[in-house]
């Protein structure tokens, strides 16, 4: 991308008060007043500078290289950021254990990590709001066709205003056939520096969704190509059951007291969902809806639904429901991670109207899922439409980095209480 003088003095600007505001921190945090015989004085103790410099070095590092790797709004950026994050100050311990320097406080590490996640996720907003992403569009792709981000602001190529435009990247179609004339360009522009990307690839990186009107046959070619992970994720579900089970054992318990006694009927309620392969399986959930009115039914969730119990509305809003169906990761119908299996009759409708719904299947269900946190709710074909964009999308881009996000964002999520029937 090429450099733009006012973002790069608004990073000089912003590294200078946030760098100051970390040290800031660690001052107040170790330093204080002590009493001097009948005065008192601020002390600033021994090795102190020394380490909030280290501290304030890792911070920067970490602003330099979110600034620079996070060039584009993309749907992981958060992620990004406290990978990131984690990694600097990791390798700063592994720096200070090398060199024999004994950690100065856990204290002051801790405050300045979380200080430089929020700096460094407040930077991203802002300058994303300020110098929103300038995308340049070639005559095969033009702004109407593309569903817009708030973030970036769309402009049309023009041959002749090639060098009095400026861009942050250029998007194209590149599976279709250039005319001579838009060759010429996407080279000319190649050739001043600027980025190259397939128009439905770069949406995609934004919006982390894999839009149905763009969908062919092609796109199957390579899906499920990371093999490795994909044998790997039932050790990996199999390895975060058995780390929450201290957890999940009296949580459950306490849970079905609390359902017992908020209404007749039984603690759990079991349905039959499609997982894996197409493949029927009984799910189980915490009981939230009344007993008589809780049989499976073809009928969406609404808000405020009339069905549910007080205790129903707690653990819907929180997710606890959901808890049971650990069980249903134990027996192997579903994975801790994946699309959410589907009630039988809504199945064999969406099937009949959604192409390629039923490839959803090809991994399993999860309790959580990238088209879940995303997306929320489904209630209805519209919705649906929208969470198998996201479903199609974590199927071809599965890995361990992605579901890293989901989890994170599921925590946001269970947290917020958003999307909760």
């Amino acid at each position: 991308m090429p450099k733009r003088p006012k973002r790069l003095i608004f990073f000089a600007l912003y590294l200078c008060i946030s760098s100051a505001v970390v040290f800031l921190i660690g001052v107040v945090l170790r330093s204080g007043f002590e009493y001097i015989g009948d005065g008192r004085i601020f002390v600033f103790r021994d090795g102190l500078l020394f380490f909030l410099t280290l501290l304030v070095f890792a911070y920067t590092s970490t602003l330099a290289l979110c600034a620079y790797t996070i060039r584009l709004p993309t749907f992981d950026y958060i992620g990004r950021i406290i990978v990131t994050n984690v990694v600097t100050y990791t390798f700063l311990g592994f720096l200070l254990s090398f060199l024999r320097i004994p950690l100065y406080s856990r204290t002051i590490v801790v405050s300045v990590f979380i200080a430089s996640t929020v700096f460094v996720f407040a930077y991203c907003i802002i300058r994303n709001r300020l110098f929103p992403t300038i995308v340049g569009i070639t005559s095969g792709s033009t702004p109407g066709k593309l569903d817009v981000p708030t973030t970036t602001t769309w402009r049309s190529i023009e041959d002749n205003k090639l060098s009095q435009t400026k861009f942050d990247v250029v998007v194209t179609d590149l599976d279709n056939h250039y005319n001579d004339a838009e060759a010429r360009t996407v080279a000319e522009l190649r050739q001043q520096g600027y980025r190259i990307y397939d128009r439905n690839q770069f949406l995609r990186s934004l919006t982390g969704r894999f839009s149905l009107k763009d969908l062919s046959l092609k796109e199957f070619e390579n899906i499920n190509r990371n093999r490795l992970y994909l044998y790997s994720k039932r050790m990996i579900d199999l390895a975060i059951l058995i780390s929450l089970l201290p957890l999940l054992i009296p949580l459950c318990i306490v849970i079905s007291i609390i359902v017992y006694a908020d209404s007749k009927g039984p603690v759990l309620f079991k349905q039959c969902r499609i997982g894996y392969h197409g493949r029927s399986f009984v799910l189980f959930k915490f009981r939230t809806m009344n007993h008589l009115e809780s049989t499976p039914t073809s009928r969406f969730a609404s808000v405020n639904d009339s069905r549910i119990t007080r205790a129903g509305h707690f653990l819907r809003y929180f997710r606890l429901d959901e808890l049971p169906q650990f069980w249903n990761v134990l027996k192997g119908d579903m994975s801790v991670i994946g699309p959410r299996p589907e009630q039988l009759e809504f199945v064999e409708r969406f099937q009949n109207n959604i192409p390629f719904y039923s490839y959803r299947h090809s991994v399993r269900p999860g309790i959580t899922g990238w088209a879940q946190v995303m997306a929320g709710y489904a209630d209805d074909e519209h919705k649906t439409r929208i969470k198998l964009e996201y479903d199609f999308f974590y199927i071809k881009n599965i890995s361990l980095w992605l579901e890293m996000v989901i989890l994170l964002k599921t925590f946001g999520t269970v947290v917020l209480g958003r999307g909760a029937r």
